[in-house]
């Protein structure tokens, strides 16, 4: 009964190791969170700027000049930015999901060895 119970001890901190990098994991998930809303900022404003470009040439009524291209490119460049944005953060909660998920197992492991070993 002794080597078992050795067995299962090391197995559980086994666990207990996947458990701390689940943990560094998440924190780094969170840590993204903050880049994903300067993203975001960044992408509205750039939404804004475009506009504000695009409308400045129709007032002086050119249209082919370099302010209307880099308007319209720069609108481009933000709404793609934004939805770059929306698929990271998705993945991410998939990840943060995963990894709690994860962690309640571990968490579940442990308690049961502990009422194996006594």
């Amino acid at each position: 009964m002794t080597e078992l119970n050795v067995t299962v001890t090391e197995l559980v901190q086994n666990f207990a190791n996947s458990g701390k990098d689940f943990d560094k994991n998440s924190t780094s998930i969170q840590n993204t969170d903050e880049l994903m809303r300067l993203i975001s900022e960044f992408a509205a404003t750039s939404i804004l700027l475009g506009l504000n470009a695009t409308i400045e040439a129709a007032k002086a009524e050119v249209h082919t000049s370099v302010l209307t291209v880099a308007g319209t490119k720069l609108r481009e460049m933000a709404v793609t930015s934004a939805q770059a944005v929306k698929d990271i953060k998705g993945i991410l909660y998939t990840l943060r999901c995963e990894s709690n998920n994860a962690d309640g197992h571990i968490d579940s492991i442990t308690a049961a060895s502990s009422f194996i070993n006594g």
